[in-house]
């Protein structure tokens, strides 16, 4: 076994989606559609990691690991 290359052997990668922070852009089109120009939609809690910001790795399965 030996550390796995994509995590570095963490086992937890920063979320894809929010970029480690947790939040995102609201994702009601018609709420959007309907804002101010230049302001920003209301961040929710991100659906992908649940707010945490990391995911568990996708290649070691979270345990760090993989088989040569």
């Amino acid at each position: 076994m030996a550390a796995c290359p994509k995590c570095n052997g963490s086992g937890i990668l920063q979320c894809h989606r929010c970029k480690g922070t947790g939040k995102v852009a609201k994702e009601n089109s018609e709420a959007i559609v309907n804002m101010a120009p230049g302001a920003n939609p209301e961040p929710v809690r991100c659906p992908s990691c649940h707010g945490v910001g990391t995911e568990p790795c996708s290649r070691c399965d979270g345990s760090g690991v993989v088989h040569c």
